[in-house]
């Protein structure tokens, strides 16, 4: 895949199709805005994240679904999505 602008040196991807909607995939994408402190299409200041939205990861059946760089995750906590996604806790929370 080929990006316009630089992107972080992880990109996460949250499915925003029907099937995720439905099953909570903005609550998922609000989620980790708040812990990485950044908005849908921005990259941390460290360089780290870039957190943008995909209109189909093809996963309906085990929704929500979001994708980190080539590594897919079904079914994501959308308590917690930050462990499961980004391998921390969410005491870890980058302040903006």
């Amino acid at each position: 895949m080929f990006y316009r602008h630089k992107v972080g040196k992880n990109v996460v991807h949250v499915c925003v199709g029907l099937s995720c909607a439905l099953a909570g995939s903005d609550h998922l994408m609000e989620k980790l805005e708040h812990h990485l402190g950044i908005k849908e299409g921005q990259t941390t200041a460290d360089g780290e994240y870039t957190l943008l939205e995909a209109e189909c990861l093809a996963a309906c059946n085990a929704a929500p679904v979001a994708q980190v760089n080539l590594r897919y995750f079904e079914r994501v906590d959308l308590e917690r999505p930050e462990e499961t996604l980004l391998g921390t806790s969410s005491e870890k929370e980058v302040t903006p």
